[in-house]
């Protein structure tokens, strides 16, 4: 028994703590303060948490009647904040898209190909079969699972679909009967709307509805015929797309630690202060903040230091509780919710291969109908880009031998020298940001080379014959 309330006092303490750091890092989210110019809900949302925080003492109260009222109210919030993360997603997935085509349409221009030295390069000098074998090398270097399919969707966005629509559509069919779904129609239903999503975003279902001005911006973004142009607008509209899902992700986080704190009906706050000399100092420093906008500037950046402390001390009390022979059922609850994650949406778990029911694998078929339907239709440019893409996010259920192959026939029949050479630097790109090619020689530096160090030039010297 003395193990148990161990283990539960010390992740409560942890919960209060990952609840003051999430409304922290809220805080410190560039775009909170101007949430409302992009979406009035979220904004309303954000007003919300920000009351059930400032009334906290009164909420935590022993036997508050409000605890459970308050914790069903959470629930419809997460379900709404993962509803617009996926929209997000979405227009992510289609600022991506957008850029790609253009970007591919530009690429075999003869003022790209110059700017990049690439127009008296000799395709042949490359050594194709050396560079899908590194590329193969990084991605089955680790034994783990998750790295191997982290690795292979680095580069499988960059590697030109070589297989044909029906064998594409077969590895479709494989990859997903390794994802690990609930035996129900309704789960099945539910991972058919994600990959759907996944292949083209504005098949998400809310498309649209949330943050609609970021869809404004990408048709506007779909017309602009300039690269320099092209390529600024995009980086300013990822970055607010981006800073967008930080915020729903610091929001989901303070509902599912504060989830934690509604748990006991006895629990009282006070009883959480008491837990630690910091707790009551920093609810109150906070709540001045909330209270007094100017002194975010003062008071965020000491708090953020003195909670990172705390944090660190009591992590290691987790761990430590964590390997007690017996552990309380609400202890692993609450592990649970400290573990969530708003983009655990669009993470697939992974088995040998799932016998799905015939319902379940009936919805499956369905899905790859539909799929094939859109590859027939759709222009060869966009359908290449869709599949390479779709294929990155699916798991990787290759060989090495196979992923082998498949990159050395991506640079068979391509319509033009310049497009294998482009490919090929991408991919070498990849692997020498991850700091994949440890043996290259040493070249001495002389002031000619720095003449003439423009990135074909580098290429060739490190992947040449």
């Amino acid at each position: 028994m003395h193990q148990h309330n161990d283990q539960l006092f010390t992740v409560i303490s942890y919960s209060y703590s990952e609840y003051i750091q999430a409304q922290i890092d809220l805080l410190n989210n560039s775009l909170y303060f101007s949430t409302i110019y992009f979406d009035e809900e979220t904004f309303h949302l954000q007003e919300s948490l920000k009351e059930i925080f400032l009334s906290l003492p009164t909420l935590l109260s022993a036997g508050s009647s409000s605890k459970e009222a308050c914790a069903t109210e959470l629930l419809n919030y997460r379900a709404t904040l993962e509803q617009k993360f996926r929209c997000l997603i979405a227009y992510q997935r289609e600022l991506t898209h957008i850029v790609t085509l253009k970007q591919q349409a530009f690429s075999l221009t003869k003022d790209y190909l110059e700017e990049l030295g690439l127009t008296d390069i000799d395709s042949t000098q490359i050594d194709y079969e050396k560079l899908a074998l590194d590329c193969t090398h990084y991605v089955f270097n680790e034994n783990k699972e998750t790295s191997i399919q982290k690795k292979a969707s680095e580069l499988l966005p960059y590697i030109p679909i070589k297989l044909t629509k029906e064998n594409y559509l077969a590895y479709c069919k494989k990859s997903i009967t390794h994802i690990a779904i609930q035996d129900t129609p309704e789960a099945a239903s539910h991972l058919v709307s994600i990959l759907k999503q996944l292949f083209d975003g504005t098949d998400c279902p809310q498309y649209g509805q949330h943050f609609s001005d970021l869809v404004e911006s990408l048709d506007n973004l779909a017309i602009l015929n300039d690269l320099t142009d092209l390529f600024e607008e995009a980086n300013l509209l990822n970055e607010t797309i981006e800073t967008l899902i930080d915020m729903l992700h610091h929001m989901h986080k303070t509902i599912c630690t504060l989830s934690n704190l509604l748990l006991f009906d006895q629990l009282d706050f006070t009883d959480i202060t008491d837990m630690h000399v910091s707790f009551s100092d920093l609810y109150y420093s906070l709540k001045s903040v909330f209270l007094n906008e100017s002194e975010s500037e003062v008071l965020l950046p000491t708090l953020k230091e003195r909670l990172e402390n705390l944090t660190k001390e009591l992590k290691q009390e987790m761990q430590k509780v964590s390997t007690t022979a017996q552990v309380n059922p609400f202890f692993n609850l609450m592990q649970s919710y400290l573990s969530m994650s708003i983009d655990q949406i669009f993470g697939f778990t992974t088995v040998k291969k799932s016998n799905y029911s015939t319902d379940v694998s009936m919805i499956i078929e369905v899905f790859i109908n539909d799929l094939r339907s859109k590859l027939f239709a759709l222009p060869t440019l966009e359908r290449k880009c869709r599949m390479q893409y779709f294929i990155s996010n699916i798991p990787f259920v290759m060989s090495h031998d196979n992923l082998n192959t498949y990159i050395q026939k991506a640079f068979t029949h391509l319509k033009t020298p310049e497009q294998g050479v482009l490919t090929a630097m991408q991919l070498s790109s990849i692997l020498e940001q991850a700091g994949y090619f440890p043996a290259i020689k040493e070249q001495p530096i002389i002031e000619e080379d720095l003449e003439n160090d423009d990135a074909a030039t580098r290429f060739l010297a490190e992947h040449g014959e």
